[in-house]
């Protein structure tokens, strides 16, 4: 499919399917994600800084770098909040289970 025809069939989409593909064409173009080598002197430089501040900003630069755009995921998962108990029986798998 070329890029015309790609064009031709987003101005077919009814005008909420053409407003999702107009937010990611601006997220894609407005920060695209960094190529593995500007990934890695953006970590190098984190690391050797002694200033937080510019750690968290090297950071969040990385992060949006990775993903591209506006990223979500600073935001961790949410953690389990069980009991990690041995399996029933006694014996030790070596796996940990979640109660």
């Amino acid at each position: 499919m070329t890029g015309a025809e790609v064009i031709e069939e987003i101005k077919r989409l009814p005008s909420a399917e053409r407003a999702k593909v107009l937010a990611f064409t601006r997220l894609v173009t407005d920060n695209p994600p960094l190529t593995p080598e500007e990934l890695g002197e953006l970590a190098n430089r984190m690391v050797e800084t002694e200033d937080s501040a510019e750690a968290d900003r090297l950071k969040e630069k990385i992060v949006r770098g990775f993903y591209g755009g506006n990223s979500h995921a600073q935001d961790p998962a949410p953690r389990a909040t069980g009991t990690f108990v041995a399996p029933s029986g006694g014996e030790d798998t070596g796996t940990p289970h979640l109660a």
